[in-house]
């Protein structure tokens, strides 16, 4: 099953809530404490060519196994299927990561990590970034974690992690 997410306006505030609000269920059982959630949308200049983009793509969601990432949730979409196309403003990736507080989201930021994934495959070759960190209120908190629990296998594992592991593919079982 795929998830879609609807990003509306062109406001980044709007993007925010939006986000959360149309692509999380409810799950009751997970606790009550905040998160501290990234948001940050990209947009490559045109002569960058679709491997490069892809290239960093990849880099980039390696960073969800940092400790300062909450429960592994960091999750890069991208190519915007946003009809018409140009409300998306030509962004070709949107990032959304949690944190379990503000130390963390500024331990993620500051980490060599990501300045080695910022600086050799995004900064080099970006024509626009935009960025919206917040802190999920703590009523809203059951709704930024059901994705990572629903999403794993026994021992921990997410499906893409197991198929990668195993050497399928979700294309490859769909065909």
């Amino acid at each position: 099953m795929t998830t879609v997410v609807h990003i509306g306006k062109n406001t980044i505030q709007t993007l925010a809530l939006r986000f959360m609000l149309t692509n999380m269920a409810l799950d009751m059982s997970l606790t009550r404490s905040s998160s501290d959630c990234a948001i940050v949308m990209f947009r490559f200049r045109p002569e960058i060519p679709q491997s490069q983009r892809d290239l960093f793509a990849t880099k980039i969601k390696t960073l969800k196994h940092m400790s300062c990432v909450k429960d592994n949730r960091l999750i890069v979409g991208g190519p915007s299927i946003t009809d018409p196309i140009a409300r998306s403003q030509g962004y070709h990736f949107c990032l959304l990561s949690y944190h379990q507080d503000r130390k963390a989201l500024e331990e993620y930021q500051a980490s060599h990590e990501h300045h080695e994934v910022t600086s050799k495959y995004m900064w080099p070759y970006i024509d626009d970034v935009h960025r919206f960190d917040f802190e999920v209120a703590p009523e809203d908190e059951y709704m930024v974690g059901v994705l990572a629990k629903r999403m794993q296998l026994p021992g921990g594992v997410t499906p893409a992690e197991s198929d990668a592991e195993s050497g399928t593919s979700e294309e490859s079982e769909t065909s």
